[in-house]
């Protein structure tokens, strides 16, 4: 079995296919029972940046990591109202912020639809941007970690979203020094 590991939205599905499954074409029949707006969506394979839009796309052997983006539209013009709702429907999905964001969303226009869904991306983005670190600065967090003291009056959520840092935080700094190996043997 291949894991496919999704990112979209905020949250993270980690699904398994069968390792016959090679194209996005194939890949993209099996997330449609769970993304019913995938074609609207755009998909970028992690670590290669390519963006994978034919039906022919191979994928890479192995699991693969995946993120599931909006297309970018004419401010959303082209979402019926239909593709709005199972976008909303999926953001909403895990996401508390999301569900007080959209609100009584069935009462809402399509324009105003669209908008919000627009704006909840530019949301989301930016979120993405500010968690990616330069080298420095996680040289510098990782090397003052266990400084880090946590007050009683943290809320849980901030706490988990702190330990899934630090999780993150390990896996780059293994990424790091991985990829500094394979320089400094080139280099040798």
């Amino acid at each position: 079995m291949k894991k496919v590991t999704i990112f979209h939205s905020g949250s993270v599905k980690i699904i398994e296919v069968e390792e016959s499954i090679s194209t996005w074409g194939a890949l993209k029949s099996v997330l449609n029972s769970q993304y019913s707006y995938i074609d609207d969506m755009r998909a970028v394979l992690r670590g290669t940046q390519t963006t994978l839009e034919l039906e022919e796309a191979v994928l890479p052997e192995g699991d693969i990591t995946l993120f599931l983006m909006a297309r970018k539209t004419k401010s959303g013009s082209d979402l019926t109202r239909q593709n709005c709702y199972a976008i909303i429907k999926e953001i909403r999905e895990n996401d508390e912020e999301a569900r007080d964001f959209f609100g009584n969303y069935t009462n809402i226009s399509t324009i105003k639809l669209r908008e919000m869904i627009k704006e909840w991306d530019m949301k989301e983005n930016e979120v993405e941007e500010k968690r990616f670190l330069t080298f420095d600065e996680l040289s510098d967090y990782l090397a003052n970690i266990h400084n880090i003291i946590i007050s009683p009056e943290v809320l849980e959520d901030d706490i988990e979203e702190y330990l899934i840092s630090i999780e993150n935080s390990k896996k780059i700094e293994e990424e790091l020094k991985v990829e500094s190996e394979k320089i400094l043997a080139e280099l040798s």
